[in-house]
């Protein structure tokens, strides 16, 4: 798994570095050691693997079950790790399975949203991000991708050929669950979740110090 997974993003990094100009900011706030919440922004099928080839440490990912029905990205997903998230709300496996990872001090990635969320649409964030965080006991370091946005679509009907890609890692957030927390835990959540989207899109503008 390891090796594959070492391959691929050597193999990715060194494809949108030549073709399209890719840059990662605050890389220094990526945690070196220790589990934790990796907090993207997703307009894009390729955002899972702009943000994976750009953080320094390896990146675990929760993918909808429908995808590992497909012939040739099954395999590899499950090659490099990828967690398969069931939308059933009894089904907790691929929570219990994050938790596992992020107390075992490795890194899973969760789009706080949810899911993809066009360029220019808001959507709130969903509290899910705060409570495996809760559970695990992590800080969740937000992140902005830029140049992955759907309107790039010239080349491949992908993404523009001379489109910028870019990645910025803000600091690690350390949230603290009291006994406030226990006491009124929905809203505290949804809370933590919008600061969360919100350094995300300070981020995004630029606004926000990394």
């Amino acid at each position: 798994m390891k090796k594959l997974y070492s391959f691929s993003r050597a193999l990715i990094k060194f494809f949108f570095s030549i073709f399209w100009g890719f840059t990662v900011e605050g890389r220094d706030n990526v945690p070196a050691s220790g589990g934790f919440i990796l907090a993207p922004n997703h307009v894009s099928f390729l955002d899972p693997p702009v943000i994976g080839s750009a953080c320094p440490r390896k990146v675990y990912f929760l993918a909808k079950i429908e995808l590992f029905s497909v012939p040739l990205l099954s395999p590899w997903m499950k090659g490099v790790g990828v967690i398969p998230l069931h939308h059933s709300v009894q089904d907790r496996t691929s929570i219990k399975k994050a938790v596992e990872l992020l107390k075992n001090g490795e890194c899973v990635c969760i789009f706080p949203e949810g899911g993809r969320v066009p360029p220019g649409e808001k959507k709130r964030a969903e509290p899910g991000i705060a409570f495996i965080a809760k559970l695990a006991g992590v800080p969740i370091v937000p992140a902005a991708i830029l140049g992955t946005q759907p309107w790039h679509r010239k080349i491949f009907g992908v993404i523009s050929w001379f489109s910028h890609l870019k990645v910025r890692f803000g600091k690690p957030l350390k949230f603290d669950f009291n006994q406030e927390t226990k006491e009124r835990e929905r809203e505290v959540l949804q809370e933590i979740a919008d600061k969360i989207l919100e350094e995300i899109r300070q981020l995004k503008s630029g606004t926000n110090k990394l």
